[in-house]
């Protein structure tokens, strides 16, 4: 399970999901997850982290 691998609720790893999904970032696909935009999603970690 994401939510307790990460330390948080399932609710916001849906949340953020969906979100990531709507931004076209991530597919989501049964049990599949894929990342339609590494470059994306390495930026925005890199904002959160502060670098």
């Amino acid at each position: 399970d994401v939510a307790s691998r990460v330390s948080t609720t399932r609710e916001t790893v849906a949340r953020v999901m969906n979100d990531l999904a709507r931004q076209n970032l991530v597919k989501r696909e049964k049990n599949k997850l894929a990342v339609l935009d590494v470059g994306a999603l390495e930026e925005m970690v890199e904002e959160v982290k502060g670098e």
